[in-house]
């Protein structure tokens, strides 16, 4: 029985290796043939052509439906990018502006200060002169001149 198997997976592996090698030279004479490779190259050149058309077909469609195209959606990024730095910019401009106006502000806070300590020496001279203008023109303290 043993013999047997043997002989049989002998055969079969005889077999086996001349289907391969028939096989292989079978598609070694199909690869370099002329008829073939001009076979080949009509498939790929068909091939190519449906999907030009194809690309084309569905271009139509999605243009008759209004659906937005790869040219529209690119157009629109570069819109949106270009708004995009607009807004940036703006937005510096109105930080800048800030910046400006609360520097505006703490400069008139001084300045109301210094127009509020001006307004009190000028109450204070004028509170002077009243009181000068009241007591007839003498003052009680007298300046005298340096010499």
């Amino acid at each position: 029985m043993n013999q047997a198997y043997e002989e049989l997976e002998k055969t079969w592996k005889q077999w086996r290796d001349l289907t391969v090698s028939s096989w292989s030279a079978m598609s070694q004479q199909m690869i370099e043939s002329d008829s073939v490779s001009k076979a080949m190259a009509a498939s790929y050149d068909w091939s190519l052509e449906m999907q030009r058309k194809t690309r084309e077909n569905v271009q139509s469609f999605l243009q008759g439906i209004d659906v937005p195209t790869g040219a529209d959606l690119a157009r629109l990024s570069r819109q949106v990018v270009a708004a995009e730095g607009r807004v940036l910019d703006a937005e510096e401009q109105i930080e800048t502006l800030r910046a400006r106006a609360e520097s505006a502000e703490a400069d008139a806070r001084a300045a109301r200060a210094q127009v509020d300590a001006l307004t009190s020496r000028l109450a204070t001279v004028e509170a002077a002169v009243a009181a000068f203008t009241a007591s007839g023109g003498t003052s009680a303290r007298r300046r005298t001149p340096k010499s």
